[in-house]
């Protein structure tokens, strides 16, 4: 075998295809792979990356941006991400490295590590992190350890109370719902 596939570009929302949530996703990519060996023992080695991106999370409210991310890999199937991403005034970074350790599993060791990242920006909740996590992961085993600290947080209950519909047959204080449509 004996090939390549380069690619790149400037709109990251092709990717809706794969998730209509990824609309809103922004930036360039680029993709750099060199393939070699035989069908039998496929080399393949390169790189994709993605760089000055940026996504709208309506969900939490929050905008990310300055999104980069490099994957690479190795002729003996190992792997390593990294990225950062911003939120507000704080900061976010991942890497990760996956090997293959039988061939049938892989093992992944990951740790994500943060500075006043803004996690969630809505009219009840708005809070910033400061995570420093760490797990491996393989087939049969899964570890995490780490902690996410949040160093200011301000929760608004007024916004927060929604009202709930009580189905029919429910009781509750021994009155019959239909008695009480909605409790607050």
């Amino acid at each position: 075998l004996s090939g390549c596939l380069v690619a790149g570009g400037n709109d990251l929302s092709l990717l809706s295809i794969i998730s209509p949530e990824l609309q809103s996703l922004e930036g360039s990519f680029d993709i750099d792979v060199n393939i070699a060996g035989t069908m039998q023992e496929p080399q393949i080695l390169g790189k994709a990356e993605i760089s000055d991106a940026s996504y709208e999370f309506l969900d939490l409210g929050i905008g990310i941006t300055d999104i980069n991310l490099l994957g690479t890999n190795t002729p003996d199937y190992e792997y390593e991400i990294n990225g950062k991403l911003k939120s507000g005034e704080g900061l976010l970074q991942a890497e990760a490295h996956v090997q293959q350790i039988t061939e049938k599993g892989i093992e992944l060791m990951a740790r994500l590590t943060g500075e006043n990242f803004e996690m969630v920006n809505l009219p009840e909740l708005w809070a910033i992190v400061n995570p420093d996590i760490q797990s491996r992961l393989t087939l049969s085993d899964q570890y995490y350890e780490g902690n996410i600290m949040i160093p200011a947080a301000i929760i608004d209950l007024d916004e927060a109370v929604t009202a709930v519909v009580i189905s029919d047959d429910e009781i509750i204080d021994g009155k019959k719902a239909n008695e009480k449509k909605s409790m607050v």
